[in-house]
């Protein structure tokens, strides 16, 4: 709405300016188009210049934008008066004129060209607004997987930026080259056609196309990395580090834990400190992270080191579940059957399952998305209750769509209904649920969450720190409680651009996690160098299961002093591992062929 009323006043003035300066013979809704288009054109180049110098993202500009940032509203405006000034004198200096074009036109391969730009162009603005931190392994992940569950908002701005806009581009260059109408500059005795864009030489725009696209991936993603490593031989790091927990003789207690294991999307432990420098913004979080025990890379609240292959959801979740890393091998068919997955590994649910325990996984979003459900069924059977279920069986009307499918409010609710259900059972029960309002960008707000900060996504984190505390208050008011461990974790860092003030390098961000009622001591929890699929042998070790070797996958528990691979290899050689060629991950673990669903 702020920046709406900013735009509109730039706008007018933008026109009034133009009126000046060519009054002459010029209709006054004319002068109104003229104005809004060079506010348009010069807002482009504001925001290209702040995402450059100040690391600002759209929508970080857009949520500054309010009357709690007046200096900032102030300058945003003063800069953008100026470039739109500036414009307008260039205009009427270089003379811009609408003229015939002369000879002949090659206006659709030119129009051709000009979408592919457009195109390239457009995925990193996609890119940069949605998916800042994207990785390889995710994007061609995400490409191998259907996009049923994916979020509107994400979805219809693929559309709207990647397929939309390209169009516009091609029809709109093509209308004026076969209408052969162009607009020129002309300074002094020289002229200078500016737009269509009618290319003469196209195998070379193709070729110079071609260069930029590689160099542009290649930037983006490391994708020529990515190809080299592909072709190294085939490395033997999984038979010699990955611990088969099929392998292992797992004792449990004989009053069995139970297990609710509650995953916060993006939740950084930095939100606590350097996301909004010196204010807390998750201070229910935090507290319930000093209460009880958290590992840290220091001293004080903080977590893992995002590897390769665990920075985004359904990796982090494989991580946790398995001890693996998600990673897609180059070559083909790798994601060809996602009925079965992981299905040469043993993880959490097969071990909780083969020992009696009731398994249930709640969730507002599809279960489909990225494979979750495949996951879930190959290892344990889970009972899945997704937005499909709640909307099937009557808890949410058939049309409920609201963020990823069903908001955290409701779900807490659901949550609730599902572990009392759960708690009148005889058995043990494994309970977990993901909470996904903190998903960028800009996160989601219901009319519950207080308006504290200027940032729509501190105000949710700020929100979401509250609900989940409250959430485990909850639960540790129920009979159940007193005989389960509760494992708070966030399952990756977040991948907006509007969570830090200032610029953050992943090494100064981890994601957040607590483990309550473990009943354990946090003698090695401290000044640790660990990864997501180390919580994997840490989980079980908090249900008070014992078990030979300290490890599971190629987790190791960080309840032990036995080194993780991360403090064994460090950073660069373990992400260089990881993404290597394995014969053994690809074909015993991830897509093992004849492997029936248990």
């Amino acid at each position: 709405m702020y920046y709406l009323a900013s735009f509109i006043f730039l706008a007018l003035i933008s026109s009034f300016f133009y009126h000046v300066l060519y009054c002459k013979n010029i209709k006054l809704l004319k002068v109104l188009f003229n104005g809004f288009v060079i506010t348009i054109i010069a807002q482009i180049i504001i925001f290209t210049l702040i995402r450059i110098v100040m690391g600002y993202d759209l929508f970080k500009v857009y949520n500054t934008l309010n009357p709690s940032r007046l200096k900032f509203i102030i300058k945003f405006n003063a800069v953008s008066l100026a470039a739109e000034i500036t414009l307008i004198f260039l205009l009427r200096v270089f003379k811009v004129k609408k003229e015939i074009i002369d000879g002949e036109c090659k206006g659709f391969i030119s129009s051709i060209i000009v979408f592919l730009y457009t195109f390239l162009l457009m995925i990193f603005v996609y890119l940069d607004l949605f998916f800042p931190s994207l990785n390889i392994d995710q994007l061609l992940f995400t490409l191998g997987m259907p996009i049923t569950g994916t979020n509107s908002l994400i979805f219809f701005g693929f559309i709207l930026i990647i397929v939309v806009v390209p169009c516009i581009s091609f029809f709109v260059n093509y209308f004026f080259i076969k209408n052969k109408i162009k607009f020129t500059f002309k300074f002094k005795n020289k002229s200078l056609t500016f737009f269509p864009i009618n290319c003469r030489y196209h195998k070379s725009f193709i070729l110079i196309w071609i260069l930029f696209f590689i160099l542009s991936i290649n930037f983006k993603l490391g994708f020529i990395d990515y190809i080299k490593l592909s072709l190294k031989p085939n490395s033997s790091f999984y038979e010699e580090n990955y611990i088969d927990p099929k392998t292992v003789k797992f004792d449990f207690p004989k009053q069995k834990k139970n297990l609710i294991l509650i995953y916060i999307e993006s939740m950084e432990a930095e939100a606590a400190s350097t996301a909004n420098p010196g204010i807390n913004l998750i201070p229910e979080l935090s507290l319930l992270a000093e209460e009880h025990i958290s590992f840290s890379h220091n001293n004080a609240l903080g977590g893992q080191l995002q590897l390769a292959g665990t920075g985004w959801s359904m990796a982090s979740l494989c991580c946790t579940h398995l001890g693996l890393p998600l990673t897609l091998p180059i070559s083909a068919n790798s994601y060809e059957n996602t009925k079965y997955f992981f299905n040469g590994a043993y993880g959490l649910g097969d071990l909780l399952k083969d020992n009696g325990y009731m398994l249930s996984f709640v969730m507002g979003a599809d279960a489909e998305f990225g494979g979750l459900r495949a996951l879930l069924k190959t290892h344990g059977n889970f009972d899945i209750k997704d937005s499909n279920y709640y909307r099937e069986n009557g808890f949410v009307p058939k049309d409920y769509n609201v963020w990823w499918g069903i908001e955290d409010k409701k779900m807490i609710e659901f949550s609730k209904e599902e572990l009392i259900r759960l708690g009148n059972t005889a058995n043990p029960f494994m309970f977990s649920v993901f909470f996904e309002d903190t998903h960028s960008p800009g996160g989601y707000m219901d009319e519950d969450c207080e308006k504290k900060y200027p940032n729509q996504i501190h105000n949710v984190f700020s929100c979401t720190s509250k609900r989940i505390a409250d959430f485990v208050n909850w639960i540790q008011e129920q009979p159940f409680y007193n005989n389960t461990v509760i494992v708070l974790l966030g399952d990756h860092l977040y991948m907006g651009g509007d969570l830090y003030t200032q610029k953050k390098s992943h090494y100064g961000r981890h994601a957040y996690n607590a483990f309550i009622n473990t009943g354990k001591e946090a003698v090695f929890s401290k000044n640790r160098a660990f990864a997501t699929f180390d919580f994997f042998p840490t989980i079980i070790e908090s249900l008070g299961v014992k078990f030979e070797g300290g490890g599971a996958g190629i987790g190791r528990s960080l309840f032990s002093d036995k080194p993780t691979l991360l403090e064994q290899y460090g950073e660069e050689k373990l992400n260089e591992f990881i993404n290597s060629k394995s014969y053994f991950y690809r074909n015993e673990l991830l897509n093992k062929r004849d492997t029936p669903l248990k």
